[in-house]
């Protein structure tokens, strides 16, 4: 296994193994040391976890309490009462309270709980606190509704599953890369696995919509930058470009399930009518590139056929968008556009890896790209099939 591989699995190490089942010891998945046994790996864990940044020379004296053999819990109950947490959590008793039962035990306090801790705190330090609660376990939880344990089950098997292909997106990159952009790109990954590793710690049953939509949407512009370098590192590397398009398969199915228990508002933002002339502006490139390049090719007439067919009902789209309508009408128009769209796809994808069907995949993952965003804001629940990327003759 290469180092890269390594270090990406070694932050899936600490990700809490179920969502809805959550705590199957007397320590919840936040608070339980990761399940390495060294010391630096315990401590850089906390550190991105409570601290969301990566360990400084202060770190040394929690790595050697672990080494001399001092309790985990006991260490970890120091970490959380440091200056730095408390002015995490505002530098208020009850708000450091907050903090302690959201990153502990995944959920606000009750109101009771918030007035019994933040009592103790006036007669015992934070360190006391902080150890109590952890010893303390979970606590009682509220029940589950049997949709939430569905849509989180779903939810948790979509993280997986980005993790599992970053994972060897990571790989691919060792494998493909060398030198400075190798080592940037492996570093990008490893903070985007954080991300998402922060994303799946608070979506979980109890916890704030907002603040589960918070850690989402950094994880979403981590990622769509890192892949957006993968590509531009890429160059006619098929492989890097495949491992970075099933990253992106898996983002949007991750999309799809973190979305599916939320109503979309009647009204989409301002910026889709944007993107939806850049998807017709991007449909049109490829219609005309296809006409050259696919000219002496029998099974080209149906590839176009397919695309004049999208770009017509990209225009109606944009029609719809224009006119203001409803969030069901523009519904129904994207999902028109995506059959034409998905019989040509499939044709692409047949084609063999010759340099003009290359540049046609190319210009056909930008229109894939902005469609892709726009499912996202219709929250369209689409099956759309993906451009492969094989390497070219003489690339390989």
């Amino acid at each position: 296994m290469t180092r890269a591989r390594l270090a990406v699995l070694t932050c899936f190490l600490l990700l809490p193994c179920s969502l809805h089942a959550q705590f199957p010891s007397s320590l919840t998945p936040q608070q339980r040391p990761p399940a390495s046994t060294n010391p630096t790996a315990r401590v850089r864990g906390w550190y991105r976890q409570f601290f969301n940044r990566e360990m400084d020379r202060g770190a040394l004296r929690w790595i050697n309490d672990l080494q001399r053999g001092v309790d985990p819990n006991q260490v970890l109950a120091q970490i959380l009462s440091s200056d730095e947490y408390y002015q995490l959590a505002g530098s208020t008793p009850e708000g450091f309270v907050r903090q302690l039962f959201d990153d502990l035990r995944g959920r606000e306090p009750t109101r009771d709980e918030l007035r019994d801790w933040t009592r103790r705190l006036q007669t015992l330090k934070r360190e006391q606190v902080a150890l109590a609660l952890i010893r303390e376990g979970p606590g009682p939880q509220p029940p589950t509704p049997p949709a939430d344990a569905d849509y989180f089950a779903e939810l948790e098997d979509a993280i997986r599953r980005v993790g599992d292909k970053l994972e060897d997106l990571s790989d691919d990159i060792v494998d493909e890369l060398e030198g400075k952009r190798e080592r940037e790109l492996v570093r990008r990954t490893e903070a985007v696995t954080d991300e998402l590793r922060a994303f799946q710690r608070v979506a979980r049953p109890g916890m704030p919509r907002d603040r589960m939509e918070r850690a989402f949407d950094k994880f979403d512009r981590s990622l769509d930058e890192l892949l957006e370098a993968v590509r531009r590192a890429a160059g006619g590397r098929g492989t890097l470009r495949r491992s970075a398009d099933h990253v992106a398969q898996a983002d949007q199915r991750l999309h799809l399930a973190f979305f599916a228990n939320q109503q979309p508002p009647d009204r989409p933002n301002p910026s889709l009518l944007r993107e939806t002339e850049a998807l017709l502006a991007q449909g049109k490139q490829l219609q005309k590139t296809a006409v050259f390049v696919l000219a002496d090719l029998p099974a080209g007439n149906a590839i176009r056929r397919n695309l004049n067919q999208f770009v017509e009902r990209a225009e109606r789209f944009r029609g719809s968008v224009k006119d203001g309508a409803d969030i069901q009408r523009l519904r129904r128009d994207f999902a028109a556009t995506v059959d034409p769209w998905s019989a040509a796809v499939r044709g692409i994808n047949d084609l063999p890896p010759a340099g003009g069907y290359y540049l046609l995949r190319v210009q056909a993952q930008r229109v894939e790209q902005v469609g892709v965003w726009l499912q996202r804001q219709l929250q369209a629940k689409l099956d759309i099939p993906f451009i492969t990327m094989p390497t070219p003759p003489g690339k390989r």
